[in-house]
């Protein structure tokens, strides 16, 4: 899944800028879930991954952070070549 995320983000640019803000932080947030997880050997049984609310504000503000940061800095935009 963390290739999935990672190629996603560069898809962002493509949203309006609230959107994307809104979208990078819920995939910060699940992916802090996969990780979660992951620390959990992926055992079903373990019940349910929760990932505190202190970390989730964390993991949420960094995304935000991160695409208003892109948008203020256009050569780190990913430009898109209509064929």
């Amino acid at each position: 899944a963390d290739g999935l995320y990672q190629s996603g983000q560069s898809g962002l640019v493509a949203l309006p800028f609230r959107v994307r803000l809104a979208v990078a932080a819920a995939s910060s947030m699940y992916a802090g879930i996969g990780t979660e997880l992951r620390h959990r050997n992926y055992a079903p049984l373990m019940g349910r991954a929760v990932v505190p609310g202190a970390v989730k504000a964390r993991l949420a503000f960094g995304a935000v952070l991160r695409e208003a940061a892109r948008s203020v800095n256009p050569a780190r935009r990913f430009n898109y070549v209509r064929t």
